[in-house]
Order: structure tokens, then sequence, then C-alpha cells
């Protein structure tokens, strides 16, 4: 779990105009704050009574200087077998068995783990994040083992690791000519890529391919047969992102059919894409090509299943 600390919050009130007599155009807010604070802040503003079972704070008081104190003396969050802490400069993100400890004035991309420079700073903390997970449910910093997927992701993003290698295709490893599933699993049966959801009507199965280099603007197909329909969006990294952006994804509408159909989509990349996500309908999907071309005229990378 990659943390990004937003310096300013505001594009919610924004929404509103600039809010006049209020707050001034090009408010800059300093302290840390989460996403927890909106709900918070929104009652404050609908003039509604404070909900103490929120976890967030009313921001308005420190956006417009009644408060000059931080609104959180620390920051916590909680996903599946990762969690962190941020208090002031220091961040101490817990994934697995792994510990990492950041200073975030200084390295705000966390490059540098100075765990063993700080250890005090990194137990007080961890006993913090260990005070607040218990009052949780269930109770604990983690609530299951981490996921190979993101053991890769710590060991290529925090601790400088080569990526690893995709293989051709390897049942073992889960990948089919770079191809892996995410909620879901995957599987060449009579030519073609199947995609079989882990819990139907939960979350989206989608596919992933890295270590690409293709220049965008790009344009991806797919050719694809779904009984259920639905949505089918692509959604792309760029070299030098971390992660995947909410605004990078493309989602096209799908009718259901029994026979093939094929999907295209322009990608406004601007960069050069390094991985690629095909975000499928619920229920199984079946996938018979998949490409992925430079609209400056890039040779093509093309998956084919069906042989066709």
């Amino acid at each position: 779990m990659r943390t990004t600390f937003c310096k300013v919050m505001l594009c919610w009130i924004a929404s509103l105009g600039c809010w006049k007599g209020i707050l001034p155009p090009g408010t800059v807010f300093d302290h840390p704050v989460i996403s927890l604070d909106v709900a918070a802040t929104a009652i404050a503003l609908a003039g509604l009574p404070q909900e103490p079972k929120l976890d967030g704070v009313n921001l308005i008081p420190y956006f417009t200087g009644q408060e000059t104190a931080a609104p959180h003396d620390a920051l916590y969050w909680r996903w599946l077998a990762q969690a962190a802490v941020r208090e002031g400069q220091w961040k101490l993100l817990v994934g697995g068995r792994r510990q990492y400890l950041f200073n975030l004035e200084a390295d705000p991309a966390e490059k540098n783990n100075l765990l063993a420079q700080h250890p005090a700073i990194a137990e007080r903390l961890r006993g913090r994040l260990e005070a607040w997970s218990a009052d949780l449910q269930p109770p604990g910093i983690q609530t299951q083992p981490m996921a190979k997927v993101w053991e890769d992701y710590y060991d290529f993003y925090l601790d400088g690791k080569p990526a690893p290698s995709p293989n051709a295709e390897s049942s073992a490893t889960g990948t089919i000519q770079g191809w892996i599933a995410r909620n879901g699993t995957l599987e060449v049966r009579e030519g073609v890529l199947r995609v079989t959801p882990d819990k139907p009507g939960k979350q989206r199965p989608f596919v992933a391919c890295a270590q690409l280099r293709i220049p965008g603007p790009s344009r991806a197909t797919i050719r694809v047969r779904s009984t259920r329909g639905g949505r089918i969006g692509f959604a792309w990294r760029l070299d030098g992102q971390k992660d995947f952006p909410p605004e990078q994804v493309v989602s096209i509408d799908v009718p259901a059919a029994e026979d093939w159909q094929e999907i295209g989509a322009e990608l406004p990349a601007q960069g050069q894409i390094i991985h690629l996500r095909v975000l499928l309908p619920e229920g199984a999907t079946e996938i018979g090509r998949i490409s992925l071309s430079s609209n400056s005229g890039s040779p093509t990378r093309q998956w084919s299943f069906d042989g066709k």
C-alpha cells in the first residue's frame, strides 16, 4: 500500500465554487488530512450535529484559520495484510512480515527505508498502530496474509529488486503469455483464454500484463465472448508511475452475446505505457486475442490465444 499525502483537499469544495467570503481562491492547507474528514466536514456544512461514530474531523475551522493546530496528530490505515501510520514527517508501513520507516519530508517518494537507523521511532509508531487497530473489527494490524502480487510489488518498488520475468505460459505462477488474473483464475481451454471469477458478484475480475513499452496515445482491442455482458475497461500505468491513476481508464459497454465481439478503445496516454489492465464483466469471460498498438506507428503487441 503506497499512500500519497495531499497538501490540499479542497477539490470537493471547489465544485461549489470558490466559496466567496469563506475560502479565498488558491487556499493551500499544509497539514496532512484524510478522506475520512470529508464526511465530518460535509455534515458540519449541512448544519447537522456531529456524528461521534465518524473518525474524521470537520476541516472548515482549520481551513479558515479558526483552528491553527494540525487536525490530526497521526493518520492511520489498514487494508488486508497492510497497514500504516503517519506522525508528522514519519510514516511506518507494515506489509505482511515486512516493515518500513520513511521520512516523508526528506523522501516523499518513499525510496529509503530508515528502519535500521531509527528503531526507536519505528517501535513507537508500531505501538500506536497496534493500539489503534485493536479497536477495529476484526482487531489487529493484519487481517490476512499478504498476496504474492503485493510481495512482488514490495520487492520491486520498496526493496529495489528486479521485476520477475514473465513466462510465456506457466501454471505454477499463474501467468499465460505474461498475463495474470486478479479476482479470478485463468486457463487456456481449446485455444481460448478463459477467466473465471473467484467470487461471482463480489469483485470484477481483470487480467494484467506488465513490462510493456508502448508509446501513447494508443489503441487497445480485445476479441471477447461474454454471455452475460457488462463493461470492459482498459486501465494503464505509464513509465514512472507507481500506481494506476483512477482517471487512466476507458470503459465500454459490451452486450451479452454467444458470438465473439471485437472491442476497441483509444487510450489517451501521455507517455509510455508499461502496464495494462483489462477489466472484465462479471461472470466467466473468454478472450481470443488482445492487442495494444501505438498511434505513432510503433510495432503492435498482440497476444493471441485462439490462433486466429
